[in-house]
């Protein structure tokens, strides 16, 4: 029997609500996009220009030109900078990993086979609910044959979005116990569809965001453009503001020589203080500037935390090419990293790409009251008019020579050049178990010359720290010291109060 659809979420401030009826959303809904919800499926992925959520969501709302800046992000700023936190990249470069990913993403159809959820509740009672205190454990739901969790480290996530009920489902640690029961540490759901949802209050995030909330995805990178707020992983964070609404990171008390001061509480939005013009001119590759102009619009959310597994490192997050390679399907971000000069390390098979640095300085703090409405101007929109296509695709983004790779990048099915929706082959199964696709992955090349062999080498110096990805999110992990090496999962994830 079909679920009747859900239209349970938080509650948005009233004055961001009223605000966006008046004077209307700050850029135009994904109605409209090719390939529009409700249509998804593993032949039809979304495109670039879609985005999850209401144009009145947090992460969907432009920044006007003069935000209301927070009180104490001069404070916030200076304690990152003494601690030696910045983006990863090893403090000289900015980086862009596979080992950023997140999730592994799936749109089900109702023909996908129902699956029956199974919750070991891990981190305690009320851990497989939502802030809509709906127990997830035993919920049948469609999950399309092939899906897997996220294959990048311990945390295992996996998210379902349900097209029919407009419900997002976000797990953790997940895995199958059979071809019908998928078996979780923890879950929650909240509500997406067309112009709808927030994004917040599934648990899928230290913050209580939901996982596609700032997710980045790579035909976003490939068109050049990200028309929504990031979420970034701190090492740390103290207490918690709107619009996280749990605070069940990694404590700053608890960081193995930190230096007090004003800690980032999740929730915290960051925004890169640069104008258009100016990241036009920082010299920065294109994909770069794409993440540049979307930290300048939209800001970067505290999500997550990496603890002391991330002493020093901010992470992107992004969404996991095995929401592709798993239904048979081309590992995305892989190949575009590849296709942008990046470079492969073997021992943890990650494509890397680098750029300039972005400094920590060069961010500020906006105050809460942006996300809550309550502040002049942040109310839906700013009055502030961008291009709708700041940067363009990024195909010269990377060097301009490039050494031959002896297998070339396999670009997806059906992509065409305006980053329109593409096509992937569905996986078979002949075992009728769900775990039976063979990814496709990028083709490592053997060797590089010229500066792609000193930067693999600088690389392979520094790759514990700029490519390992931290994953036991909600508090972080302890890194062992080498990369190879598995870590201690090290939480704080409290039952959520009934």
């Amino acid at each position: 029997m079909r679920l009747i659809s859900r239209i349970v979420t938080p509650v948005l401030p009233l004055a961001v609500i009223i605000s966006a009826l008046v004077i209307g959303p700050a850029r135009a809904s994904t109605i409209g996009c090719p390939g529009t919800f409700g249509t998804f499926s593993a032949t039809n992925q979304p495109s670039a220009c879609y985005r999850p959520y209401a144009s009145t969501s947090p992460f969907n709302r432009l920044l006007p030109t003069d935000p209301t800046i927070a009180a104490d992000s001069g404070a916030i700023i200076s304690n990152l900078v003494a601690n030696h936190v910045g983006f990863e990249g090893g403090g000289s470069q900015f980086a862009l990993t596979t080992g950023d990913t997140r999730d592994g993403v799936y749109y089900s159809q109702d023909s996908d086979p129902l699956v029956t959820i199974h919750c070991t509740y891990y981190w305690g009672p009320h851990t497989c609910q939502g802030s809509d205190g709906v127990d997830l454990n035993g919920r049948q739901i469609h999950i399309p044959v092939g899906a897997q969790p996220q294959d990048d480290g311990s945390d295992m996530h996996l998210t379902v979005v349900d097209q029919s009920t407009n419900t997002e489902y976000d797990f953790e640690g997940a895995s199958w116990q059979n071809t019908s029961t998928l078996q979780v540490m923890s879950g929650g759901e909240t509500t997406i569809g067309n112009d709808l949802g927030t994004g917040l209050g599934s648990g899928a995030t230290a913050a209580d965001f939901a996982t596609l909330a700032g997710l980045i995805t790579e035909p976003e990178l490939a068109s050049g453009t990200i028309n929504h707020a990031l979420s970034i992983v701190l090492p740390c964070t103290t207490g918690s503001v709107y619009p996280a609404t749990l605070a069940n990171g990694f404590p700053c008390s608890e960081m193995t020589n930190h230096q007090a001061g004003a800690d980032a509480p999740l929730g915290t939005l960051f925004q890169l203080n640069m104008t258009d013009a100016q990241i036009a001119a920082s010299g920065a590759p294109n994909w770069e500037k794409t993440i540049m102009t979307a930290m300048a619009r939209y800001g970067l959310y505290v999500n997550d935390t990496g603890g002391n597994g991330d002493p020093s490192d901010i992470d992107l997050e992004a969404e996991s090419d095995v929401s592709y390679t798993s239904l048979g399907g081309q590992p995305l971000l892989a190949n575009f990293i590849q296709s942008q000069g990046g470079t492969y390390y073997a021992p943890l098979n990650r494509w890397i790409l680098e750029g300039p640095k972005l400094d920590i300085s060069d961010f500020r703090v906006i105050d809460p009251c942006w996300a809550q409405g309550t502040c002049e101007g942040s109310g839906g929109t700013s009055g502030t008019t961008y291009p709708s296509a700041p940067v363009s695709t990024p195909t010269s983004g990377g060097p301009t020579t490039v050494a031959p790779i002896p297998a070339p990048v396999t670009p997806p099915v059906g992509r065409s050049a305006s980053g329109e929706t593409r096509t992937t082959t569905t996986a078979t199964s002949t075992s009728g178990k769900i775990p039976t696709p063979s990814p496709t992955r990028a083709t490592p090349p053997p060797g590089r010359a010229g500066r792609h062999a000193t930067r693999a080498s600088a690389t392979t110096a520094s790759a514990c720290r700029v490519i390992r990805r931290r994953r036991s999110r909600r508090a972080g992990r302890r890194r062992a010291s080498n990369c190879t090496a598995p870590a201690t999962r090290v939480r704080h994830k409290p039952a959520r109060a009934v």
